[in-house]
Formats: C-alpha cells, sequence, structure tokens
C-alpha cells in the first residue's frame, strides 16, 4: 500500500468566517505526521472530516486504498482515534465502557487492553466521570490501541498529561509505526513532541496548506535570522515569510535561495514552532 491515507481536494464550509479550502496530500505507512497550526487554522476540522464527524462538501477520501464513503465502516474498524475530548459512558466504570466498546472490533485484544491500563495506572472499576483530563485521554488511547488498528489519529493526546508519560507516549508510537505498515497522524499544539517524533509535516493555516512534507527537508528550507535593527534593511525585509522586530532588534522567518549572509546578523535552523508563527503572522 502506498499511502494509508488520500486526500484530493477536500472542502468544507464551516461558517462564514471560515471554510477548508481544497486540500490535497498523502499519509505513508511507516511514518509519523505532525498536523500543525495555529488555533483555528483547521486541524480538528481536518481530522472530524477523515474521520466521517463532518461531511465535505466536495473532494475526495481514500482511506487504506478504500473510498471512505463506502467503505466507512470497515475503514473505522481498523482506525484508531483519540479525540482533543474523549467522550464515554460518564457514569460506567472504564471495564464496562470497555466491554460495550469491544463489541463494535472484531479484532479487540483483551490482553492488550489490560496491559494498557496497567501501564497507564488506570483503575478499572472507576467511572470515567471521575478521571482528569489527562487520565481521560490515557483512557482513550488505550482504548485506541487494544483493537490493533493501523493507523492511529490523535488531536491533541498529550493535553494534560504529564512530561514523563508523554515521552513514554513517544516511544510507544515509534514502536507502533516500526513495522513499517502502520501510520500516525498526530495533532498537537505541544511542537517540541514533533519535533522529537515527527517524519511527516502538515502546515495548516486558515483552513489551506501552506507547508506538507518531509519534516527535515521543511526546516532545511529556511533560516530564523536575527540582528540588530540597523541591519534590517528593506531588502531583507522583502525576502522574509514574516519578521517581528523591537528596540532589540528584528527577528524573520527567510528562506535560504533568497538569503545573504553576513557576519552581521545570526542565524539558525528553525524548529516546528517558528514554522507555524512566522506562517501565521505572514497571514495576519
Amino acid at each position: 500500500m502506498e499511502n494509508i491515507i488520500e486526500v484530493s481536494n477536500l472542502s468544507k464550509k464551516i461558517s462564514s468566517k471560515f471554510e477548508m479550502n481544497n486540500l490535497s496530500f498523502n499519509i505513508k505507512p511507516g511514518y509519523v505526521t505532525g498536523l500543525i497550526g495555529s488555533n483555528g487554522s483547521g486541524k480538528t476540522t481536518l481530522i472530524k472530516l477523515i474521520m466521517g464527524l463532518y461531511l465535505k462538501d466536495s473532494g475526495n477520501i481514500k482511506i487504506f486504498d478504500k473510498e471512505f464513503e463506502k467503505y466507512e465502516t470497515q475503514i473505522k474498524q481498523n482506525i484508531g482515534y483519540v479525540p482533543d475530548s474523549p467522550s464515554y459512558i460518564d457514569k460506567l466504570s472504564l471495564k464496562k465502557n470497555a466491554e460495550l466498546i469491544k463489541m463494535f472490533y472484531p479484532k479487540w485484544n483483551d490482553d492488550k487492553f489490560n496491559s494498557y491500563m496497567e501501564i497507564f495506572s488506570l483503575d478499572e472499576t472507576q467511572d470515567f466521570v471521575d478521571l482528569s483530563k489527562g487520565m481521560k485521554m490515557k483512557y482513550s488511547l488505550a482504548i485506541a490501541l487494544s483493537h490493533e488498528p493501523d493507523l492511529l489519529i490523535l488531536d491533541e493526546p498529550t493535553a494534560g498529561i504529564d512530561p514523563i508519560f508523554r515521552r513514554e507516549m513517544l516511544d510507544m508510537l515509534y514502536d507502533f509505526v516500526s513495522d513499517n505498515k502502520k501510520s500516525v497522524l498526530f495533532s498537537t499544539h505541544i511542537t517540541s513532541d514533533l519535533d522529537k517524533i515527527a517524519d511527516y509535516l502538515i502546515l495548516i493555516d486558515k483552513g489551506k496548506i501552506v507547508l506538507n512534507g518531509v519534516k527535515d527537508e521543511l526546516l532545511a528550507q529556511f533560516y530564523v535570522v536575527k540582528g540588530d535593527m540597523s541591519y534590517f534593511t528593506e531588502e531583507l525585509k522583502s525576502k522574509a515569510i514574516s519578521y517581528t522586530q523591537n528596540l532589540q532588534g528584528f527577528e524573520a522567518l527567510i528562506t535560504k535561495d533568497r538569503l545573504s549572509l553576513t557576519d552581521k546578523i545570526s542565524y539558525d535552523k528553525p524548529v516546528i514552532e517558528d514554522l507555524i508563527y512566522f506562517f501565521n503572522k505572514k497571514s495576519r
């Protein structure tokens, strides 16, 4: 299978002020793809379109080489989905919630579920409503992994989770894709997680894809340039994706092929947060 997800010309109007406009991208097996962007950029909307929680206006979505609309039930059995706000039956225990859920998944593995419950320090007798936000995320991840999916879709899975577990979860995701057959689509505001684990990036801004490709190749296209304001010429401004300036100096994101380096300015390789910040600033 060349691609686990294929999205082509996908559009969805949410309101008079926001729409997803003609999105196209592929997600390959064996990799972690980071879905990035500022608040309101469209990350969760895109995930809900992929999961069939929103109906598209136009375009096409294929998952596992199958048209999503025709094979939705079959496809969803093979997707582990962790939403940004996990929702189960509040007044049921974690064990009873799992007993209801597993009826929908032919590949459900009780041994895996019990193992994840122990790893995540979850008490199966506790009601879902009594969990903290972080524990709800852990439970949702345990559910998603226990039916042995080939695709994990994670929407802010590390929100409310302590740094130690975040690192452990990233190791789990490495293991998940290590057979080169499975994939992860990972949306998060904690870009340091994606700096560590992502292979590909999709940067969305105002419902449009502005960057899409191999993470290291995308980052290698830019410099974050800093210096005294006296060296921030109109020519240099015109080359910047966007910039900030204050009494201490300037900071700008500039593509390498447009920059002539001098000893008067400093330059560094950007991190993912820099791409989000400067491209969002450009659109504003």
